[in-house]
């Protein structure tokens, strides 16, 4: 359902080779009525003449598929059509091409049969077509014709001209890849730093992590399409990055799947951290990410020990949660009034108490020795102050939130309610930390 739901917002993109991707991806893996559906909506509104060609032998393909028609196409085993192949309709040559196996092309090895068919090709779009099918063994002495093909008008045959060189000719990419990234197209521009990895990995990935970093949204996307082909220790760093950072769903639901699928022992560390510093929805998706990452290596039985490699990262989490914890108490320390800052102290204090806090607080002391000199203060004792005005409602409200919060009390439901009506970020946010259980297993 995920992968349907990607090919119909690719569908709809403002990007054509975007669109022609979808319509691949949908020719080789839908065969549903609903999908079926999409394609003729995208059909109706699709004004490029390329895309529409191929989505309507998407459609043709997946009512065939569903046995909603019986068309009669040329049979690749009568190979007197390749004669004439020029005079079949592009339609014709496309449903050829699609039915004809790749070792039927293959096992000619003087390549008459592609020759012929290349030869009978007049429409750019069944040309790209052809490339895809004899991609893996495309005959060095037609190295020119892609060559040629890589700066076309026709983005199919341009994006199957280079999905061809990476696949066979790498280094000769190498005299074109300047021209070639600084394109309009973002999938061409990936397409190119996917190449590049063939020779120059590390380059690459270089290329990539600024893509992630700076590009508009089709760029991250283009650029994650190519992540998750290459070798994720190269690409890990981006996309960490990235998924801190980045708001679009779209963008997450394509990243995050990536980063699961590849299972490795420095993600949740490097995920705890991160958690530490989020609240609300940020942090309960990366705190969902964290345990997806982990099932995985369980399931990859990458951990000698599992439980020993789990609990280590859940103290990761706790020394993060507590670091935090202290440093933002530090700073509202320094700019609160004195009530609150007994406030403070005293819920310090409490906190304190804990082995593993009182390892961080030590830390940090080392550190920056005046930074928590007035948390670690003693509570004034003696003379009653004179009572400070009450605080107003609200922040009232938000007091006993953060409160809740550091102490780790439960929070009563009217509290919440009352946040949620307030209709402000900070008190919703606060109300999500004062609810929320530090179990990491919850």
């Amino acid at each position: 359902m995920q992968e349907l739901e990607n090919i119909l917002l690719e569908l709809s993109s403002p990007v054509k080779t975007f669109r022609l991707f979808a319509i691949e991806k949908a020719l080789k893996t839908c065969k549903s009525p609903e999908s079926l559906m999409a394609l003729k909506e995208a059909r109706h509104n699709e004004t490029d003449g390329e895309c529409q060609m191929l989505l309507d032998h998407a459609i043709s393909s997946i009512e065939e598929r569903l046995g909603l028609t019986n068309k009669e196409a040329p049979s690749y085993e009568n190979e007197k059509i390749l004669d004439n192949f020029s005079l079949l309709k592009p339609s014709q040559q496309l449903d050829f091409i699609k039915k004809a196996p790749r070792r039927w092309f293959a096992a000619d090895k003087k390549h008459t049969r592609l020759k012929k068919a290349i030869k009978g090709v007049k429409n750019q779009l069944v040309f790209a077509e052809l490339l895809r099918k004899c991609m893996n063994h495309w005959p060095e002495e037609l190295f020119n014709i892609l060559e040629q093909s890589l700066f076309t008008s026709s983005s199919a045959l341009q994006l199957a001209s280079l999905e061809t060189i990476i696949q066979r000719s790498p280094q000769t990419l190498q005299k074109h890849f300047a021209r070639l990234v600084l394109g309009k197209d973002p999938l061409i521009r990936a397409l190119a730093i996917r190449g590049l990895a063939k020779t120059y990995p590390e380059s690459a990935a270089d290329y990539l992590e600024d893509c992630l970093r700076k590009g508009d949204k089709h760029s991250k996307i283009a650029a994650l399409r190519v992540c998750s082909v290459m070798p994720f220790g190269l690409v890990k760093n981006g996309l960490l990055e990235l998924i801190v950072s980045e708001t679009d769903k779209q963008i997450l639901n394509i990243a995050s799947p990536i980063i699961v699928a590849n299972p490795d022992k420095e993600t949740p560390f490097r995920l705890c951290e991160q958690i530490a510093r989020t609240s609300g929805r940020r942090q309960e998706f990366l705190h969902d990410l964290l345990l997806k990452v982990c099932k995985i290596i369980k399931m990859a039985e990458i951990c000698d020990n599992f439980d020993q490699f789990f609990a280590s990262v859940k103290k990761h989490l706790s020394y993060y949660k507590a670091r935090y914890f202290v440093l933002n108490c530090a700073s509202v320390f320094a700019e609160a009034d004195s009530a609150r800052q007994q406030q403070l102290i005293k819920v310090f204090r409490q906190k304190n108490t804990d082995p593993e806090f009182a390892a961080v607080v030590k830390e940090l002391q080392e550190i920056s020795p005046e930074l928590l000199k007035g948390l670690l203060a003693k509570q004034e004792t003696g003379k009653p102050q004179e009572k400070a005005p009450s605080p107003p409602p609200e922040n009232d409200l938000l007091s006993r939130l953060n409160d809740i919060s550091a102490s780790d009390q439960d929070c009563p439901v009217e509290l919440i309610e009352k946040a949620f009506k307030s209709n402000k970020t900070e008190f919703i946010c606060a109300a999500f930390r004062a609810c929320k259980n530090n179990n990491l297993t919850d």
